[in-house]
């Protein structure tokens, strides 16, 4: 889509060569010989980039610049002024303005042309950023929306205990929290349920499924590793908790892990630091941790395979 500009100079000469080399680089341009006329485009049009003379007789360019912040607050600007007015260059871009140029015989369309590149390549990308910060809003709400408890279905007197527990530890995001049952029962969307409608919903949900993952790659998973720690590290890794940091950590089939990383995982549990796998740096996170299992924990601490 070609970007449209308003250029307003009283200055006739100069306002046809910028609008001459403005529309040769391919973009829709319009022209106005002083203030109020420009202002009357800015109310019937929208503009991408305004470029305005600061010295113009009736409405000034600080003037027209003010007004537009309230007429077409999208439209960004920038100021052309004469050498004696440098001090207004600066009150001008104090005023709202993102760039300016100076006239006379350091005048060059050449470099106004790179500036107005400039300008609106940073208008659309932050036109795109904002465009994706709003879906990423939308997709939220949807998401926290879909994991409300009462869109779960289930009437059941332990149905409704469960969802009971469920609200009772979702507003705590620092609480750890188990959720038994057997496979296929919706342990993860309990867990999902807990963190996008806690207070650290904004903030990464991460998933790690232990039964998944063979014993010897798992630490390195959970914790990450540095370069070089074992035969195929060719570089630093960063583990799913410092992913997870300020958010929450599902560890599916908690079970199922190894005595020896079940003591790592305490340590994290209890201090909240852990070191990668090789390496000596001491790294503090902010992780809710929320694990599920179907196995019996009790049987498997009498069997000393789980600690308690």
């Amino acid at each position: 889509m070609q970007s449209k500009i308003l250029v307003v100079d009283d200055d006739r000469g100069l306002r046809k060569g910028i609008c001459f080399a403005l529309k040769r680089k391919g973009y829709i341009v319009r022209e106005a010989s002083d203030g109020l006329e420009g202002e009357d485009f800015l109310k019937k049009e929208p503009f991408d980039l305004m470029i305005t003379d600061l010295e113009m007789p009736g409405m000034k360019g600080i003037d027209l610049l003010k007004s537009a912040k309230l007429i077409a607050p999208d439209t960004i600007s920038m100021v052309i002024s004469g050498f004696g007015t440098i001090q207004k260059a600066v009150e001008a871009m104090q005023t709202g303005a993102q760039d300016f140029i100076t006239k006379g015989e350091s005048f060059s369309i050449d470099e106004l042309e790179v500036k107005v590149e400039k300008l609106l390549k940073q208008k659309a990308l932050k036109e795109e950023l904002n465009g994706l910060r709003e879906e990423n809003r939308y997709l939220r709400r949807e998401i926290e929306d879909k994991y409300r408890v009462k869109n779960f279905i289930g009437k059941s007197p332990a149905l409704v205990k469960v969802f009971e527990r469920v609200e009772k530890v979702t507003d705590d995001g620092n609480v750890t929290v188990l959720v038994r049952g057997e496979s296929g029962t919706g342990k993860e969307l309990i867990a999902k349920s807990i963190h996008y409608n806690g207070p650290r919903s904004a903030k990464p949900f991460v998933t790690v499924n232990c039964a998944a993952i063979p014993d010897n790659l798992l630490e390195s998973e959970l914790f990450g590793h540095e370069k070089g720690s074992f035969t195929d590290a060719i570089k630093r890794k960063i583990g799913k908790f410092e992913l997870a940091d300020g958010g929450s950590l599902f560890l599916d089939e908690i079970g199922d892990i190894s005595a020896k990383l079940q003591v790592k995982l305490l340590r994290v549990l209890q201090e909240r630091n852990f070191e990668r796998v090789g390496g000596n740096e001491v790294i503090k996170v902010d992780v809710r941790v929320i694990a599920a299992t179907n196995s019996n924990l009790e049987q498997a601490m009498l069997n000393k395979t789980f600690r308690e």
